[in-house]
């Protein structure tokens, strides 16, 4: 599949002859530090949209995303917590206990990365930063918001990567590929 850079007055014009549309977000904790960009596809061959000057609130956000002519949307934050952290936060907030005791970090260590991140670090030896203990719970508490909005207007929400909407990390797909940020394709 080939992808071109295109303005919006050629993309409109080759519009009608759309087969579908990809949705990449890069969803961050406001609106002014999100990003966005839409693949129109034409058989094998798509003209890029970024959506620049434009601040991505969450109705912005929504809406691109409800666009029917979109067709898979990849979504660059995390779309849950470890299993371990959640447990812990549960377990702690109903019996006052916590999994491991002074001293001892290791259950916190299974708490720090959901399986999907440990199966990253170990496979391609960069370690994602952790939802329940780095700046990106913000951005993974927006897309919740944001995800569960879309559930309760009836979009399916398969958090294992199985439907619509997809969780990314183009860092990751970027060094499968042999790529590196910033590289021009």
């Amino acid at each position: 599949m080939k992808a071109s850079a295109a303005g919006p007055a050629s993309s409109q014009t080759a519009l009608a002859g759309r087969q579908s549309a990809t949705l990449g977000i890069d969803l961050a904790s406001q609106p002014e530090n999100t990003g966005a960009c839409r693949i129109d596809w034409f058989g094998e061959h798509g003209v890029v949209n970024p959506f620049p000057d434009r601040a991505l609130t969450d109705d912005v956000v929504l809406d691109l995303i409800r666009d029917p002519a979109v067709t898979k949307v990849g979504i660059d934050a995390p779309f849950g917590w470890p299993t371990a952290f959640v447990d812990a936060l549960i377990a702690y907030r109903h019996r006052l206990t916590w999994p491991d005791g002074p001293g001892s970090r290791e259950v916190q260590l299974t708490m720090e990365l959901r399986a999907t991140d440990r199966a990253v670090w170990k496979e391609l030896g960069v370690k994602p930063l952790g939802v329940a203990v780095d700046h990106i719970a913000y951005a993974a508490m927006r897309c919740a918001r944001l995800l569960a909005a879309l559930s309760q207007e009836g979009e399916c929400v398969d958090r294992s990567g199985d439907g619509r909407l997809v969780e990314v990390y183009p860092a990751a797909a970027l060094r499968c590929w042999g790529l590196s940020p910033g590289m021009n394709p």
